[in-house]
């Protein structure tokens, strides 16, 4: 389904991945997929594929800004 808007969700320094994971999953359960982070504290590893589960979409598209 086209959205007339495009939501995307920025991170800003976060410090755990399985946070990171979680908002990715979060964010498929909504239908969305633009995920930003912004100077990350942390390494995006398998423990954040883990807490995506099914949301892995916006975590493999993932946009890094340092």
């Amino acid at each position: 389904m086209k959205r007339p808007f495009e939501v995307r969700v920025v991170l800003a320094q976060p410090i755990y991945e399985r946070n990171v994971g979680a908002s990715s999953r979060a964010m498929a359960n909504m239908g969305f997929e633009r995920l930003i982070l912004v100077d990350p504290q942390c390494e995006i590893t398998f423990e954040a594929q883990q807490a995506a589960a099914t949301g892995q979409a916006a975590l493999q598209g993932r946009v890094v800004y340092t």
